[in-house]
């Protein structure tokens, strides 16, 4: 959920790549979860570059071994929670998606673990198609004061 601003931090895939690793241990110390940071991170970084989305999906399942095979009404029904699923599950719905909005709707429309699932598909879709003003702008009214201003700053 975390490491989508290492993807913009940096303009190296292998540099992305190391400190997504080194973001990663200090909460989630297992191979897999590195392996799910590093290849979000990877994948972040190839759509903020707009790579294809052969592209993506090539390096995805050659680099990480991740099978990006699934059925979106499948997914719907059938939803598990640990980072081997939830990682190709979002690359998968990215992948599928024609924009922002239809990349978030969804990862929200399969369940489970929405929260970090969405945000790891929110983290591709900015990179890869931009937030839409529109929406950009009403959520940023939904926010308290303080946060809004530190928003308009930054």
């Amino acid at each position: 959920m975390r490491i989508s601003s290492v993807a913009f931090l940096f303009e190296d895939i292998e540099i992305v790549e190391k400190e997504a690793k080194k973001a990663t241990i200090p909460s989630h110390n297992s191979s897999e979860a590195i392996r799910g940071a590093t290849c979000l991170a990877g994948t972040i970084f190839l759509a903020r570059k707009k790579q294809g989305k052969d592209k993506i999906k090539k390096y995805v399942t050659k680099k990480y071994g991740y099978n990006l095979n699934y059925n979106l009404e499948e997914l719907q029904e059938n939803n598990t929670w640990t980072c081997e699923v939830t990682v190709p599950q979002a690359i998968f719905l990215f992948l599928k998606s024609n924009n922002f909005e239809d990349s978030i709707r969804k990862a929200i429309s399969i369940g489970g673990d929405t929260d970090t699932i969405d945000c790891m598909v929110g983290g591709f879709s900015e990179a890869y198609y931009g937030i839409p003003k529109e929406l950009r702008n009403k959520a940023i009214k939904l926010l308290p004061t303080d946060l809004r201003n530190i928003i308009i700053k930054a």
